[in-house]
């Protein structure tokens, strides 16, 4: 017998008397034993985009979709999942799971034959394995003790090309654990029903007049569905697909700066994904009785959290406040910061605080056209045409940061708007003290505020405020600048803020 087929009788031999002795044990009821070549998962999706896997990347179970067997290294398999590129899968085991057994490789079949797979294996956030798959291999054991995980994650990295097979997948655990899979699974689509009744019922009692502010539905190009508040002086509206602000303007027929706003955990590399499923989908939301609109997102289990949003108008000025908050939905600690996404076009000049030493700001990436430091504030100012040199040509990609506070300004020319953190300064902040970062790219400008990290037991929440303003454009922004921050002072001592 040659050495290959060895490896492959005592491999498949192994897997034969785990099986053998898993089955025995299940029988005596100490343990149960599901095989996972079934979408018990909550969530399949593509990590990179977020998108849920379907069509052509949707997993595939015991077969190819012509019906060839999956085989790795010429092992083949009838019971097994193949992915097609890159996949997350997570599954809600009750914290009664105590194994995962599993072998993995690239797929004999895959169209690409060059380039590796990466897979880890994630139980509660602690990563417990994590192997580089090669086509041809034999299958690669990624097999872990679980020691009772809710939360567990596979997690494969691979081009759109490279097919995976996930070969005889199966949990052991407590009894009860296969009806824990099946209860997480229909629990988030019961959230999600519950979710259209709510916001149904919601919608019912729109349009709402309350303390100086008008709730109702509106239609934004491009969003379509929005939540809308306004008074005498300014008008929100908000997207329910993952809480964004997609209008912030002073008037009807005046839409200001054009901007969208977002949440998310920090510091990026330590996120998993940003699921469709939790950050693209309709959100639960209530009009309180004060005019507050407040949105409550789908659990977010891949990284632990679940967010809330509330805006809040000043019943006669224009400005907002936005309470941002995150709390911890899994059974183990998890520390995030609250990362404020907020978008820009081209056309305007954005600012952020000055740092005390020279050059008054931090360089992530060079090289620094079109950024000045003057009178406390750092400006990334736009040229001729509404288009900013730092966006031109090669320097696309240039990112510059402030630890020296946390608020970002945008101006147009003619308007000007302002979005202000309460952070206090000996907090810890990601990105190494970073509180404000500007990035430009080929469309405007991304920016980002942060919150303090903050370390979250399982159900403790965090909350970060902000403040928004809009007003007047100045000839000189610092001038704008200083004059919304006045502006915000008087409106957020009305509202108890600040």
């Amino acid at each position: 017998m040659t050495l290959p087929a060895v490896t492959r009788a005592v491999a498949c031999a192994a897997l034969a008397f785990v099986a053998g002795c898993e089955t025995i044990r299940t029988e005596l009821g100490q343990t149960e034993s599901v095989d996972l070549n079934k979408p018990y998962w909550v969530e399949a999706v593509d990590p990179d985009s977020g998108a849920t896997l379907g069509g052509a990347r949707a997993p595939l179970f015991d077969a190819h979709q012509d019906g060839t067997p999956l085989r790795i290294g010429r092992v083949p398999c009838d019971q097994g999942i193949l992915l097609r590129g890159s996949a997350l899968l997570l599954y809600q085991t009750g914290s009664r799971a105590a194994l995962l057994e599993l072998l993995a490789g690239v797929d004999d079949a895959s169209p690409e034959r060059d380039a590796p797979a990466v897979i880890e294996v994630i139980g509660d956030g602690r990563r417990l394995v994590r192997n580089r798959l090669h086509h041809g291999y034999q299958p690669v054991d990624c097999g872990a003790a679980l020691s009772g995980a809710d939360v567990l994650i596979i997690n494969v990295t691979a081009p759109s090309n490279v097919y995976v097979t996930l070969m005889l997948p199966r949990l052991s655990g407590v009894p009860g654990m296969r009806q824990a899979l099946v209860e997480a699974k229909d629990a988030l689509r019961a959230a999600q029903a519950a979710t259209d009744a709510a916001d149904a019922a919601a919608s019912a009692g729109m349009p709402y007049r309350t303390n100086g502010i008008h709730a109702f539905i509106c239609t934004v190009k491009g969003e379509g569905g929005c939540l809308g508040l306004s008074n005498e002086a300014c008008m929100v509206a908000v997207s329910p697909r993952g809480g964004r602000v997609v209008e912030f303007r002073t008037s009807k027929d005046n839409n200001c700066i054009t901007f969208e706003s977002s949440v998310a955990p920090a510091p990026h590399d330590r996120r998993l994904v940003l699921s469709d499923a939790v950050y693209d989908a309709p959100w639960k939301w209530r009009i309180e009785p004060d005019g507050t609109l407040r949105l409550l997102s789908p659990p977010d289990f891949a990284n632990g959290i679940r967010w809330s949003r509330a805006f809040t108008l000043h019943p006669t000025a224009p400005v907002m406040r936005v309470a941002d908050c995150m709390k911890n939905c899994v059974g183990h600690a998890v520390s995030w910061s609250i990362g404020t996404r907020l978008i820009f076009p081209p056309q305007v000049s954005l600012m952020m605080p000055m740092e005390d030493t020279p050059p008054g700001f931090t360089l992530v990436h060079p090289p620094d056209d079109g950024i000045t430091a003057r009178d406390g504030v750092v400006v990334i100012e736009r040229v001729d045409g509404g288009r900013m040199r730092a966006l031109s040509g090669r320097r696309r990609g240039q990112a510059a940061a402030t630890r020296a506070g946390a608020w970002i300004a945008a101006d147009d020319g003619q308007t000007c708007v302002i979005m202000r953190s309460r952070a206090p300064g000996a907090d810890l902040f990601p990105y190494d003290g970073r509180r404000a970062v500007v990035r430009t790219g080929a469309k405007g400008f991304d920016a980002s505020l942060y919150s303090p990290v903050s370390p979250l037991e399982p159900g403790e929440f965090y909350c970060s405020e902000q403040w928004w303003a809009l007003g007047a454009a100045s000839t000189s922004p610092p001038a704008s600048v200083t004059a919304l921050h006045a502006t915000m002072e008087r409106a957020a001592h009305d509202l108890g803020g600040l």
